[in-house]
């Protein structure tokens, strides 16, 4: 799959050396879907992660005998599936097209093992992993305070 296109628009394949994101590009596959379609369901193994080539994605909390919660929405050059990173490895959230979309697919295993192998890769990804976790976690602390902050 060629991701030149994508390499601006991703924080990730931006900071990757030529070596690095030759190997992500030889590795990464391509997946569409449809609006409404789940593409990974919270408390699922966290086998990929993705970056969003276009379309948007909605990142859904479950709720017991209530619809999902949009947590946040995600599109183009966005990092998609951070949970293959994070021990023990499933997702933390569930994720939904919002529209059609196209993704960069990354199988988790192989990169975990290139990142074992190359610890500038490994940093490099623990640093965009725990940048990403953080934005998401802010973002959804502003949606809680927003949603609970009203008197």
């Amino acid at each position: 799959m060629n991701l030149d296109d994508l390499r601006a628009a991703s924080d990730l394949l931006s900071r990757l050396d030529d070596k690095d994101f030759d190997l992500f590009e030889s590795l990464s596959t391509e997946l569409t879907l449809v609006p409404d379609e789940l593409l990974f369901k919270e408390h699922d193994d966290a086998r990929r992660f993705f970056i969003i080539e276009s379309g948007i994605i909605a990142l859904e909390a479950i709720r017991p005998a209530k619809p999902a919660t949009t947590i946040q929405t995600l599109g183009i050059g966005d990092l998609l599936g951070l949970s293959w990173r994070l021990t023990p490895h499933r997702w933390m959230w569930s994720a939904r097209a919002m529209t059609d979309v196209r993704l960069a697919v990354f199988d988790a295993a192989i990169m975990r093992a290139a990142c074992e192998f190359d610890a500038d890769l490994d940093r490099l990804m623990w640093e965009i992993v725990a940048r990403e976790a953080s934005k998401r976690l802010h973002h959804t602390r502003v949606q809680l305070l927003d949603l609970y902050g009203r008197e």
